[in-house]
């Protein structure tokens, strides 16, 4: 969490792409203006994307399809300095809550372990 790898020459991505199935993201934060390429020290991949209405920004790190991976990488991320840091799931594309996102992937792991 050192040094950043974004700057002028590798911005910040806008927008992700979010595969089919179940994915998880750490959300960083939520800003009223776009943060400087720097902002999160060596934390990669970064993205962020608009609020709807474009009046605030989320920044996400990550792309993770395991929730035990997810939970590493989120500490530390938040021994990083980020404390207000915490996980997001998505399915299908679309948000969903991460007890939901737990349910789903113990059903595929049991599914697979028969």
């Amino acid at each position: 969490l050192d040094k950043s790898p974004y700057g002028d020459a590798n911005p910040i991505q806008r927008g992700f792409e979010t595969n089919g199935g179940l994915t998880y993201r750490i959300q960083l934060g939520v800003f009223s203006k776009i943060r400087p390429d720097d902002s999160f020290g060596g934390i990669t991949p970064v993205v962020y994307e608009p609020v709807a209405g474009g009046t605030m920004f989320k920044y996400y790190a990550g792309l993770f399809y395991k929730l035990n991976s997810v939970t590493a990488a989120l500490e530390k991320v938040r021994s990083g300095g980020f404390t207000d840091a915490f996980m997001v799931a998505f399915f299908d594309v679309k948000p969903i809550a991460t007890e939901k996102a737990r349910e789903i992937e113990f059903s595929e792991f049991k599914m697979k372990s028969n």
